[in-house]
């Protein structure tokens, strides 16, 4: 038979153990997002240039659409955005008839070129390096 003390004994280890595992869960998530928060946030810059004045076909990716575009663009173009954005980041210009000499994309995050191509006579495409 148990006594009022025993049980009283158990229900203490019973609830300290629901506590605990309640902070490890509250803690879990906690740390999951202060590492989110210190690995994916971040600035991500998109730069194109090349002769000045020239308009170009653009492709662009952000948190919100996975392939934004406008039609067209005056060169030199660039957009900055500070993002958690887990995709990897991309600029492309298609080159119009009529739009002679280079045109550069480059992509920077956090400040760091991560990504700069040239074409002096077709589209050009930057893209995020995988890890």
């Amino acid at each position: 038979m148990s006594t009022p003390r025993r049980r009283s004994r158990l229900l203490t280890v019973v609830l300290i153990g629901i506590g605990a595992f309640g902070v490890l869960i509250v803690g879990g998530f906690v740390g999951v997002y202060f590492w989110a928060k210190a690995n994916l946030e971040r600035d991500v810059s998109y730069e194109l240039t090349g002769p000045p004045g020239a308009q170009v076909r653009l492709t662009y990716v952000t948190d919100d659409d996975p392939g934004w575009g406008r039609d067209p663009v005056e060169l030199p173009w660039s957009m900055t955005f500070h993002t958690w954005m887990t995709r990897q980041a991309r600029v492309a210009a298609g080159r119009p008839e009529g739009v002679s000499g280079p045109i550069t994309c480059t992509i920077r995050i956090d400040g760091l070129v991560v990504s700069t191509q040239t074409s002096a006579d077709a589209p050009v495409t930057c893209r995020e390096p995988e890890d």
